[in-house]
C-alpha cells in the first residue's frame, strides 16, 4: 500500500530504486577500493623485503623523499621541516611542536636505510609560539590498521567480515559468550560499514559533529528570492511542517520548536554564524540547545532565474547512529525533515502558493527581507 499508492507511489517507488542503485554503486566502489588497497599493500610488503635482503645502501635523494613521506604523519607542519641527507645520516632542522619530536624521531630511525640523525630541530612548547606551525592538526602518534580513525579499505572488509561472523556464531548458539560476542560484532560491522570513529557512532562525542548529511536542489526562481527566504528561520514555520515556531532572540540567536518523533516537540536554540547576500548562510546550534548541530547553505545563480542551493549539515543525535535509525524509521530525523523543507520551499517559491497544512499561516505571505552581508 504504502509503495502503490496512487497519489505518491510513484515518487516512493523511484527513491526507493534511487536508494538500491545508491548501495550498489558504494558497494561496487568500496568492493574496487579494497581490492587496490590490498594489491598495494602486498607490492608494498614485498618491496620492503627486497630492500632488507638487498643492498643496504640507500641513495641520498631517495632517503630524503622516504622521510618526507613520513612526516606528514608524524607533526602537525611538515612544511616547516626541512631534509637533507648525506651517506645515510638524516639531518633535520625547523620549528616543531615538542609533543611530537619523539614520535618523529621514532618514524624517521625506522625508515630503512637510516644509520644516523642530526637533531637541529627547534622545539615549541605550543603551535601558537611559531607562526610557521599554527593551523596544523595534531599528530601525536602515527596510527596504523584499526587505531586509524579513518579505516582503510581492506580493513573495513575484515572488521565488517570478522563481525558478521560473530553475529553468526550468536545466533547459532545462543549462549550469553555468543551474544556478548555477537554484540561485539554488531558494533565491529557497523564501525566498518559506515567508517565512523566509535565515538560518533555511540553519540558520545563532545563536538557537535556525528552524522553528515548532504543536499543539493535547483529551484525556478531567482537567487535573491530564494535566498531571502531560507536565510530567515522565522519563515520557515509559514511553509514547513516540521518546524513548529520560531523565536528571534536577537543578535542572530533564535529558538526553534521542531516535531520530533511520536509527536513531541523539541525545542533547539540556533546562531546564525555567517550569512553573506546571495552566496552562504551558515548556523549552528546554541549551548542551550537540545541537540549539537551546524549547517551551511551555499547558493549559486545558473542563470534565466533558476538557482542551486548545496546544504551541508552535521548533527550529533542521542544514541548515536543507532537514534539516527530510529528517527530515520519514524520519519523524523534531520534527513527527512529537510527534504521537505527544501521541497517546500521550491515548491513555494515557484508557485506562488503557500502551503495549506503550514505550522504556521499567521501571515498570508512568507517575509522576503533582503538582508545585508555581514
Amino acid at each position: 500500500m504504502y509503495y502503490f499508492d496512487p497519489d505518491r507511489g510513484t515518487r516512493r517507488r523511484s527513491l526507493m530504486r534511487d536508494r538500491v542503485n545508491r548501495a550498489r554503486s558504494r558497494a561496487r566502489r568500496t568492493a574496487d577500493a579494497a581490492v587496490k588497497d590490498v594489491t598495494n599493500r602486498t607490492r608494498g610488503t614485498f618491496a620492503e623485503l627486497r630492500g632488507a635482503i638487498g643492498s643496504q645502501f640507500v641513495p641520498d635523494e631517495v632517503l630524503v623523499e622516504r622521510v618526507r613521506s613520513k612526516l606528514g604523519r608524524c607533526v602537525s607542519q611538515p612544511s616547516s621541516i626541512q631534509v637533507s641527507a648525506h651517506d645515510g645520516c638524516v639531518a633535520l632542522s625547523g620549528s616543531v611542536v615538542a609533543g611530537e619530536i619523539r614520535n618523529l624521531l621514532s618514524a624517521v630511525q625506522a625508515i630503512h636505510g637510516v644509520t644516523g640523525i642530526s637533531n637541529a630541530l627547534e622545539m615549541n612548547d605550543e603551535a601558537e609560539n611559531a607562526s610557521e606551525l599554527r593551523g596544523g592538526l595534531s599528530r601525536r602518534s602515527e596510527l596504523g590498521g584499526f587505531a586509524q580513525r579513518r579505516w582503510s579499505p581492506n580493513t573495513r572488509v575484515a572488521a565488517g567480515t570478522a563481525g558478521a561472523a560473530l553475529m553468526v556464531n550468536c545466533l547459532a548458539r545462543r549462549t550469553p559468550m555468543a551474544a556478548l560476542a555477537g554484540t561485539f560484532g554488531f558494533g565491529l560491522s557497523l564501525r566498518a560499514l559506515t567508517n565512523l570513529e566509535t565515538k560518533r557512532l555511540l553519540g558520545t562525542a563532545r563536538w557537535r559533529r556525528g552524522i553528515d548529511i548532504h543536499k543539493t536542489i535547483v529551484i525556478d526562481a531567482p537567487i535573491g528570492r530564494v535566498f531571502a527566504l531560507l536565510s530567515d528561520p522565522e519563515n520557515f514555520p509559514r511553509f514547513t511542517i516540521s518546524v513548529k515556531s520560531v523565536q528571534a532572540l536577537g543578535d542572530d540567536r533564535y529558538e526553534k520548536t521542531i516535531a520530533g518523533p511520536g509527536g513531541a516537540e523539541i525545542k533547539l536554540e540556533e546562531t546564525i554564524t555567517e550569512r553573506h547576500q546571495n552566496d552562504l548562510f551558515a548556523w549552528r546550534s546554541g549551548p542551550n540547545s537540545t541537540l549539537k548541530y551546524a549547517g551551511t547553505a551555499r547558493f549559486t545563480d545558473l542563470g534565466n532565474d533558476r538557482t542551486q542551493v548545496h546544504f551541508c549539515f552535521t548533527y550529533n543525535p542521542p544514541g548515536g547512529i543507532i537514534g539516527h535509525a530510529a528517527a530515520w524509521l519514524a520519519g523524523s530525523d534531520p534527513k527527512h525533515q529537510l527534504d521537505e523543507i527544501l521541497m517546500r520551499a521550491k515548491s513555494y517559491l515557484e508557485t506562488g502558493v503557500q502551503p495549506q497544512d503550514a505550522a504556521n499561516r499567521s501571515q498570508p505571505e512568507i517575509r522576503e527581507v533582503e538582508r545585508q552581508s555581514t
